[in-house]
């Protein structure tokens, strides 16, 4: 339902003085289905901002590492690490599990099970 196909407040008004009161409250219904067809797609909206400005905010602060993991950068401190692997497929964060294997450092992502080697 568009606005085209809406009464304007005068013909309501006009429709109230004819005493045709069924018609015009059919028509004040329509005028709230669609505020509140509206106002949902307003909330819609707003949470998908609200998400696009969290992982904005997140791609802002990646730091990549040569061992290809990633971190984020907070500042003073780093957090991490994490699968870079995962992070470019479902742009998710998954921490990484460290071991070591002959003497070897080796980064495990617990979700698609890639291995990194090497020094943070």
């Amino acid at each position: 339902m568009g606005l085209s196909d809406l009464l304007n407040v005068k013909d309501i008004y006009d429709l109230i003085k004819k005493g045709s009161n069924l018609e015009a409250q059919e028509a004040v219904m329509r005028y709230r289905e669609m505020i509140l067809e509206q106002q949902e797609e307003l909330l819609r909206l707003r949470e998908e901002n609200r998400e696009l400005k969290e992982k904005q905010s997140v791609k802002d602060r990646v730091i990549k590492t040569a061992a290809d993991m990633i971190y984020l950068d907070n500042g003073d401190s780093r957090e991490g690490p994490y699968c870079l692997r995962c992070y470019e497929t479902e742009e998710k964060l998954f921490s990484l599990k460290h071991s070591s294997k002959g003497g070897k450092d080796i980064w495990v992502c617990r979700v698609c099970n890639h291995a990194f080697g090497g020094t943070l």
